[in-house]
Parts: C-alpha cells; structure tokens; sequence
C-alpha cells in the first residue's frame, strides 16, 4: 500500500507519464488520455488518478498501463448533455512513482 501523503510534485510527475505510457501505445488516431481529476478513498485514505479520453480507451494503451504494473480500478462512459460528447474516464491508483516511460521525465 502507498503512503496516504504523496508529495504534490511526484504526484504530477507520476500521472503525467502515466499519460505518456498510455499515449505512446495507442495509435495515433485514438484519443489522447489527459490528467483530468485526483480521488480518494475516504474509508482507506488511497489516493488516485482520474484520467479521461474523448468517445473511448485504447486497449493498446490500457495495456501499457497495465504491463508497467498499474491497475485499472474502473473504466466508466458518460455523456454530456451540455455539448452531446461522450467522455471516458478510468481511475488508476498512486503508488508514488514515476513508471519508466523510455524517454526524460
């Protein structure tokens, strides 16, 4: 389990190249995944990411996540009513690193 106090700076350096995991294994017409929110499990204190998509998740990109060792902890589809777009969002847990992403942080 990951400290429920994760330095602000790591926490950015870690979702953002969760971003650039996923975003460097899908094809280039999928849509990019973007940091979009932070959650919190109130009853463990867990921390995680929110990143959301337009219209779908690129399995090729959930896949790297996955292989790098982060969980999907669910995938959900929304439409809004507002501007008739879907939107997709998965939570990924903090686990207070940044994942090798091949390239510079």
């Amino acid at each position: 389990m990951v400290s429920k106090t994760v330095d602000g700076d790591l926490l950015e350096r870690e979702a953002h190249a969760l971003e650039d995991l996923f975003n460097d294994a899908k094809p280039d017409y999928s849509p990019e995944l973007e940091w979009f929110a932070m959650g919190l499990d109130h009853d463990t204190g867990e921390q995680s990411y929110v990143m959301e998509c337009e219209r779908y998740i690129d399995g090729d990109g959930i896949a790297a996540l996955r292989v790098a060792g982060w969980e999907i902890q669910y995938i959900e589809a929304y439409h809004s009513e507002l501007t008739d777009e879907i939107g997709v969002q998965i939570q990924v847990p903090v686990r207070g690193k940044v994942p090798d992403t091949g390239g510079a942080d």
